[in-house]
């Protein structure tokens, strides 16, 4: 098991007197954010990010993400500087639906009568205020990345997906409170210029023994 490890540019740091597998930090690592593994439950939201704070409709060139581990207590934080600037649908409280098609992301905002998140007080004004800042947003950047959930069909359980979006054509639809999103599904690595990854109490099984030994999972 390793308990604590960074991954920065390319680069393993270790960070307590146990031993890493390199190999897995770089699959895993690699792979969670748009191929999802078996050991692993899926993605969650930052603890401490407040989904009702407007700004998290704007594209910022600085992400982080966070994936829990199906058994114990296991955490892969990613932070990624982005080559576009980026948004987390998942970090935005008033977004109510999402669903992809070939070419195109399609969002839709509540309109505080919808049943949404919060606990009811000014929670229209928050919609509102979400809905015309990610519009502006959006639409004035030509490139922007979009990352979205297993909603909508975007993608498959626990993982999420990448986007590259052109903000030029944008569609904005003021009846339902939805914007049509021309975009491009594209890979993580496309998306990133560095990326920092901190494992926590990550329990990893080493790989099979030759001659049918049992894989032997450390005390995490």
């Amino acid at each position: 098991a390793y308990r604590y490890a960074s991954y920065t540019s390319n680069r393993f740091q270790r960070s307590s007197s146990e031993e890493y597998n390199h190999a897995f930090l770089l699959s895993s690592c690699s792979s969670l954010v748009g191929y999802h593994r078996h050991e692993w439950l899926g993605f969650d939201g930052m603890e401490d990010r407040d989904l009702m704070e407007p700004n998290n409709t704007q594209p910022a060139r600085r992400v982080s993400m966070l994936w829990v581990q199906g058994t114990g207590k296991g955490r892969v934080k990613v932070t990624g500087r982005m080559r576009w600037p980026t948004v987390l649908l998942e970090d935005i409280g008033a977004v109510r639906g999402v669903t992809c098609e070939e070419g195109m992301v399609r969002v839709r905002f509540g309109d505080g009568d919808d049943g949404g998140g919060g606990d009811g007080d000014g929670d229209g004004d928050d919609d509102d205020d979400a809905f015309v800042r990610a519009r502006d947003s959006w639409m004035a950047h030509p490139r922007f990345v979009l990352v979205t959930n297993a909603l909508g069909a975007c993608d498959a359980p626990a993982e999420r997906g990448i986007y590259l979006a052109n903000g030029s054509a944008v569609t904005v639809h003021l009846s339902d409170r939805r914007l049509d999103v021309p975009a491009q599904r594209i890979d993580f690595a496309d998306a990133v210029r560095t990326s920092q990854v901190t494992v926590k109490s990550v329990r990893v099984s080493p790989p099979r023994r030759r001659g049918g030994g049992q894989d032997v999972v450390g005390n995490g």
